[in-house]
């Protein structure tokens, strides 16, 4: 198959598949902050200096379950290639 292998040598340093439930979980603190800011601005008439959070305000990417990535050697570790 033409696709059974990875063509980039990249994986996450810990043992979390994916960051999907954090991501999700931020995102709805970030669509809640968002309605209440702007709910609160049109009930007091304070539209012209609004200021809507943005992602780094209502979560910290630090506390997710992955770490982040890094390369390694797919000569040493053919393994971590498979898909």
């Amino acid at each position: 198959m033409s696709n059974s292998y990875k063509h980039t040598p990249i994986c996450g340093y810990s043992k979390a598949e994916s960051d999907k439930k954090d991501k999700r979980f931020a995102n709805r603190n970030l669509r809640r902050e968002s309605k209440e800011t702007i709910n609160t601005a049109l009930n007091n008439d304070a539209l012209d200096g609004l200021v809507v959070p943005i992602m780094r305000d209502v979560s910290c990417i630090w506390a997710f379950a992955k770490d982040g990535k890094q390369f390694f050697d797919p000569l040493k570790h053919p393994k971590e290639m498979r898909k």
